[in-house]
This record gives structure tokens, C-alpha cells and sequence, in this order.
């Protein structure tokens, strides 16, 4: 199996993914990645990456046991591989050897035919890295925060761990979807992400809580049982309920006005500025069509440049004059 394993808290399979500052699922370009914590790590100033390939028979049987118990389906099931990829108590870009650290871990298991994953989360304390595209402040915090779930790089398919790019996946050790705070278990070979289940009566049924699509995911703690929603793109908050404003960010240039979208925006450019962001200009900022005279198809050549910054012949009738000034 080809994969690598990033420093910035992922997975990947066919290509690394050396983007730091992490960007909202679905994302297309082959980039297949199973991703517990994709933030701007910076191993360098604190903790270690660890991983391991594994098939020692007693990890085997720890891994099988694991999916048995979450996925009641497969009785039968015996892994033949396992990596296990671990982030030690790592900081983020722009911090030091005394600033906050997190630890956590993706296990991912297969028979060849059947593949499932598990994140671990442990003393999870800072979200953000301190680059100028990450926003984030002195100790961890702000900004663009840490995208946690899969995507499968069609675009398309892909799981959002609740709280990815919020504040609150700081909490993540809080949450799960087995009965035990810190864990995340998934089946990730089908053609839709398969969370794990209960054991015991599930809440999100008799509840449907999520709103804008999201989907509802029963935490299986026993005595107390509650949910979290994995929300589509675009969408945010306890459930789903928060519509992601993406103009937030001012990705509109020269003046350009953004306008809202689900999942995304549009740039409304001036006159002189095209593309998506309005960051292409034509060179004109005031421009207008002139009648071509039969003797003046182009200013002359010993004209002073000011009168005529940019003059290009638009059709066989008329030249399209443009002033900076």
C-alpha cells in the first residue's frame, strides 16, 4: 500500500500533502487523505512523528478484536496489516519548546478487503499554527483550525469529525462515537464513510437533531447518551445549523464585493478585474470603444505615451482605448 505520513497530522495515498494550513473538505485532485488532526505541526521546535507497519500477530489480533466489537457485521473479520501513525506531544508553526502540545494517533486496519480506522485523541490543546494563512495567536488558538475526518479526492466523498475547522475541535478528546471519549471508529473502504456502532439504544433516530443534511452520530456512552453532527461543507455549529459565511476571510482583491454561497463565494470584480478573486486586471480602468477614422487605425508612433496608455484593435471598426490616468 503506497502512503505517507505528513508531519501536519495526516495521511496520504497516492501523493504527499505538504499544504499546512488546512482546507474544508470535499477537496478534489486525487488528494486521498485520512487526516485525525491536519494542522500546521511544527515537529521541529517540539515532539516526534512516530509510524509503523505492522502484521506481529498480537497487534493482528488487538486490531481484529477492535472492529469485531464496532462493527457487529463482520464476526469474522481478521486484520492482515496495520499502521500505526502517532503525533507525540507536537506544537504548532510559530510556537517554541514551552508552548501548548497535542498527541494523537490514526490506526488503520485492513483484511485486503475490508478497511477501517481508528483516531485516538489525547491532551489536545492547541488548533492552529502561527503562519500568516493560519491566523492563529500566541498559543494555538484562532484562525483556521484543524481539519479532522477523510476525503477520497473525487471531490465528492468525504466525513467531517464534528467540530473540524471550529474552535471547538479543541474538545475533540471529548467526543466519540464508541463510548469512549478520545476514540473515532470508522470503515473507510466503501463508497460512503461507515461510522461505528452502539452497542446499546441510539438516540439519533428518535431525536434527528442535524439540520442543512448533516448527519446525526450517536456518542454510544452508556447511561448518558448524547450525539454529535458531521456537517456538509459550508455548514457549522452544534447542529449544522450555522451557514459558513466564506466572504469572512476578504478573498476578494481590488475591491472586489464577495457574495455568500453554501461552500462558497463570488467575487463581483470592478471594471479593470477578472477572475476568482478579482486578482487578474487588464491593464485599463477606464476603457472605451473609438470608431476607427480611415487614416488612424493606431495612434502614431511619436505620440506621447500618455494620451493612449493601452490601444488595441478590438474589431475591424473600432479600437478600444484605455486610460490609467
Amino acid at each position: 500500500m503506497l502512503f505517507q505520513v505528513n508531519n501536519n497530522g495526516l495521511v496520504s495515498f497516492l501523493r504527499e500533502v505538504s499544504q499546512f494550513t488546512p482546507v474544508a473538505f470535499p477537496i478534489a485532485g486525487d488528494r486521498r487523505v485520512v487526516a485525525p488532526f491536519w494542522a500546521d505541526v511544527d515537529n521541529r521546535l517540539a515532539g516526534s512523528v512516530f509510524y509503523r507497519e505492522s502484521q506481529d500477530p498480537s497487534i493482528l489480533r488487538r486490531a481484529s478484536g477492535d472492529v469485531r466489537t464496532y462493527f457487529t457485521e463482520f464476526p469474522d473479520f481478521n486484520a492482515t496489516w496495520v499502521l500505526i501513525s502517532t503525533w507525540h506531544q507536537v506544537t504548532f508553526f510559530g510556537g517554541n519548546s514551552q508552548t501548548p502540545v497535542n498527541t494523537f494517533q490514526v490506526v488503520l486496519i485492513t483484511d485486503g478487503e475490508f478497511s477501517f480506522t481508528i483516531f485516538q485523541y489525547n491532551n489536545i490543546t492547541w488548533t492552529t499554527g502561527r503562519h500568516a494563512t493560519s491566523g492563529g495567536n500566541l498559543v494555538g488558538l484562532g484562525g483556521i483550525a484543524a481539519q479532522a475526518g477523510f476525503n477520497a479526492g473525487d471531490g465528492q466523498r468525504y466525513f467531517n469529525i464534528p467540530s473540524s475547522r471550529t474552535a471547538d475541535v479543541v474538545s475533540v478528546e471529548e467526543t466519540t462515537n464508541v463510548g469512549y471519549p478520545g476514540r473515532w471508529v470508522f470503515r473507510i473502504d466503501d463508497a460512503n464513510v461507515e461510522v461505528g456502532g452502539c452497542n446499546t439504544a441510539s438516540v439519533c433516530p428518535h431525536l434527528r437533531p442535524c439540520l442543512n443534511g448533516g448527519q446525526c452520530i450517536d456518542d454510544c456512552i452508556t447511561g448518558n447518551p448524547s450525539f454529535t453532527c458531521s456537517c456538509l461543507a459550508g455548514f457549522t455549529g452544534r447542529w449544522c445549523q450555522i451557514n459558513v459565511n466564506e466572504c469572512a476571510s476578504n478573498p476578494c482583491q481590488n475591491s472586489g464585493s464577495c457574495k455568500d454561497q453554501i461552500n462558497g463565494f463570488i467575487c463581483e470584480c470592478p471594471t479593470g478585474y477578472t477572475g476568482i478573486h478579482c486578482q487578474t486586471g487588464n491593464g485599463c480602468d477606464v476603457c472605451m470603444l473609438l470608431p476607427l477614422k480611415p487614416d488612424a487605425t493606431r495612434p502614431k508612433e511619436n505620440e506621447p505615451k500618455e494620451k493612449h496608455r493601452n490601444v488595441k484593435q478590438s474589431d475591424k471598426n473600432f479600437i478600444e482605448v484605455c486610460d490609467l490616468e
